[in-house]
């Protein structure tokens, strides 16, 4: 499981960035399981920063709540 919370995307995009534009309860449960709150992609890019582009305040207030 570490692995794959380690794993990113070709764009650099680890799975909490992908879950922290949809799913608050995925989020939250990739960051139970040890994923890292403040991983960037290669451009900076944070979870926090997908949750606001996606327009998800709820997974935006967890993250902040979390960090």
């Amino acid at each position: 499981a570490a692995l794959l919370l380690a794993t990113t995307a070709a764009a650099g995009w680890a799975p909490l960035h992908l879950a922290a534009s949809g799913d608050c309860a995925v989020a939250a449960a990739l960051l139970d399981g040890g994923a890292e709150l403040g991983a960037a992609s290669g451009t900076g890019f944070v979870a926090l920063m997908a949750a606001a582009q996606a327009n998800r305040p709820e997974v935006a207030a967890m993250l902040l709540d979390r960090g």
